[in-house]
């Protein structure tokens, strides 16, 4: 079941940086799916999931030594 959809600006600028996301996000069982606007200013990164965490999103992007910021409505 999806709960939600996680919105968070990025610092996410090309392919390359999007493939090293994928390995992340497609093997994380809560993200049902994901994509990154490139034609937004800010490269928002939009996540459906069944309960993953913002935390958690932003701790791993993090560590993968992206800046990630989520965006409230």
């Amino acid at each position: 079941m999806i709960d939600n959809v996680l919105v968070f600006k990025t610092n996410v600028t090309d392919s390359v940086q999007v493939a090293s996301l994928a390995e992340m996000l497609d093997t994380t069982e809560d993200i049902a799916d994901w994509n990154i606007d490139f034609q937004d200013c800010d490269h928002i990164l939009r996540i459906v999931s069944s309960g993953i965490e913002t935390h958690a999103v932003i701790a791993s992007l993090t560590e993968l030594g992206f800046r990630c910021e989520e965006l409230k409505e």
